[in-house]
């Protein structure tokens, strides 16, 4: 669904760039060379807490930031990141792990991991959590 929607976006963008004789923006970074990334964890505890957990594996050791973020879901807006973790370094495996509250609220949240730079993200599906 939200990738359904990022792409309508862009064609939408697109067509308005192509009647106004714009050039469309340059296409979305990949992951970084020989490394991949996945959202391995996401849900909320028992005490209402909201958790995720990205994993991201490459094959050179180069400076890299593995960011994990919680974001919650709002139709026909940016949507705002409630929690977020990361890991740097130059090194083969990364992992973090977002964790914590946001206000009390029922929501619509999904967790997203992505190399810092790059917006190639791994998403999961979006789910309803009532969170401390």
């Amino acid at each position: 669904m939200i990738r359904a929607r990022r792409r309508a976006a862009f064609t939408a963008a697109c067509a308005l760039g192509t009647v106004l004789g714009m050039v469309p923006a340059a296409p979305a970074l990949a992951d970084p060379s020989g490394c991949r990334k996945d959202t391995t964890r996401f849900g909320v505890n028992t005490d209402g807490m909201l958790y995720a957990t990205g994993e991201g594996n490459c094959g050179t050791r180069v400076y890299r930031v593995l960011e994990v973020e919680i974001k919650q879901q709002i139709d026909f807006q940016p949507d705002p990141v409630a929690l977020k973790s990361s890991d740097a370094g130059s090194d083969l495996y990364y992992k973090a792990s977002p964790t914590g509250c946001d206000n009390n609220q029922r929501k619509v949240y999904y967790g997203r991991t992505f190399f810092q730079g790059h917006t190639d993200y791994d998403d999961t599906s979006a789910r309803v959590y009532d969170v401390c």
